[in-house]
């Protein structure tokens, strides 16, 4: 067991095995889980001067210590929906204190966290698997629109929920129904077409506030008034669901799959988004939605003008077209700049193989 004087450790800081205080029974935080700064202070406070960890500190990695809290989060998630699907009653207070920590990471530094959702594409992962992925990263999404909106912490916090739960009623429909990529019957179609009523009725079953529930139900309506499962126009939607909407809609444009070809993914999901066809989409969450992720997204491959192949790894406010960039070289990141119209700016998207080739 390795010593951590508290003094030596940073608020921040994360581990690769679980911190505790001297009897382990007592956990301080989760491996890869940062240590919060009120933690802290108040551990220091209770005269708490050593800290105890089989791992060590991986805040000298942000990239792998992103990743780990990443997927850990994704684990949560799939406890939260196989609750759900077995109509266990999930702890709200526990999944509202999970997002609050959500929203003031994202607030911090949303690129570190939106890298660390850019994983590679596991073929064999379950039903409820690729639901959780899709529920995570809508709630990230769903939150960062919101911060753009400057919706206070509670709201946040709200919105990030219901991000996190809006296809809960999928979790009601055979796997065939919203896990396949042949084309549905009329029978499962008429099925799927279900899942925001199935959704709100869950939710609300378990006294969830209604501004967590309306997303389950509306999130397929659109401002045009031809969604479902009402077909209402804007005026009767949501604030949250259109948010929860877009965020949804983008997610779903930009997922991996394996028969998707992943150039074409890198920035097909803000282009349809933009493109709002049929004004599907409330403007101002499309162009919130830009102002937070750029028009390239964070983690996508991209070439540069001057013929060298980079990765995003954070957006510029106001500038969606000109994001900073990680260029790479021989297979790694080296150099950081920003794209900029009248300097180094990016030609286009690459796939992954082309930019470490």
């Amino acid at each position: 067991m390795n010593k951590f004087n508290i003094f030596g450790i940073s608020s921040g800081d994360a581990f690769s095995e679980a911190l505790t205080l001297e009897d382990p029974d007592y956990l301080v935080a989760a491996p890869g889980i940062p240590l919060q700064r009120k933690l802290k202070d108040a551990l220091s406070d209770w005269r708490f001067e050593d800290l105890y960890s089989e791992g060590t500190i991986l805040s000298q990695d942000k990239s792998i210590h992103e990743k780990i809290a990443y997927n850990q989060f994704l684990d949560w998630t799939l406890g939260i929906l196989n609750d759900l699907a077995e109509d266990k009653d999930p702890d709200y207070d526990l999944i509202a204190e999970k997002i609050q920590n959500l929203v003031q990471n994202l607030k911090e530094d949303p690129s570190k966290i939106l890298l660390a959702c850019e994983e590679d594409l596991n073929e064999n992962e379950s039903a409820i698997q690729n639901l959780a992925v899709h529920s995570t990263i809508s709630c990230i999404l769903s939150i960062l629109i919101g911060i753009q909106f400057k919706l206070s912490d509670e709201r946040l916090e709200e919105l990030g929920i219901a991000g996190l739960l809006h296809e809960a009623g999928m979790l009601k429909l055979p796997t065939e129904v919203y896990y396949s990529n042949l084309s549905l019957s009329p029978v499962n179609r008429k099925h799927l077409l279900a899942h925001p009523v199935l959704g709100y009725k869950l939710l609300k079953s378990f006294k969830f506030p209604e501004a967590v529930c309306a997303p389950a139900l509306e999130h397929h309506e659109r401002e045009n008034g031809q969604g479902y499962p009402r077909g209402v126009g804007s005026n009767k939607i949501n604030l949250y669901s259109k948010i929860v909407a877009v965020a949804c809609s983008y997610e779903a444009f930009n997922s991996k799959k394996p028969y998707k070809d992943e150039v074409r993914q890198a920035t097909r999901g803000i282009l349809e988004i933009l493109r709002n066809e049929g004004k599907a989409y409330d403007d101002r969450i499309v162009r919130a939605l830009v102002q937070a992720l750029s028009i390239y997204p964070i983690g996508s491959f991209v070439m540069l003008s001057n013929g060298s192949p980079a990765q995003v790894i954070r957006s510029i406010p106001n500038e969606p077209k000109f994001p900073q960039v990680a260029v790479i070289k021989n297979g790694k990141q080296s150099d950081e700049i920003i794209t900029r119209a009248d300097g180094i700016y990016i030609i286009g998207a690459i796939s992954r193989q082309e930019a470490m080739a």
